[in-house]
């Protein structure tokens, strides 16, 4: 994952997300009570264990980002894409189906 900030400029802070156990040493800010808790681990430009909270009121737009078209079209690309590596169809890909059909 990456993530773009004013404070960064130009540069973006690539991440991971990690299991709570993973983080070596939490930040000495406490996540609101009732939120969904993510941590991460960043790795570029800096090295720095951190939380994000999806708090209730967050938790719809975080839904609609879920099932939105290209949440879902990454969700697809990236599963057949690794079952079956989606390629451009070549001529010979063609010629090979017309010989199928004219059995």
């Amino acid at each position: 994952m990456q993530c773009g900030s004013t404070g960064l400029g130009k540069k973006s802070l690539k991440m991971r997300l990690a299991s709570k156990n993973e983080i070596t040493k939490l930040p000495p800010t406490k996540p609101p009570e009732g939120s969904l808790i993510m941590y991460c681990k960043t790795y570029d430009p800096v090295k720095w264990c951190i939380w994000i909270s999806v708090e209730p009121e967050d938790l719809w737009d975080v839904i609609k980002i879920a099932f939105s078209r290209q949440a879902i079209g990454m969700v697809i690309k990236t599963m057949f894409g690794k079952i079956l590596p989606l390629k451009k169809a070549s001529k010979e890909d063609f010629q090979m189906m017309a010989s199928l059909k004219n059995r």
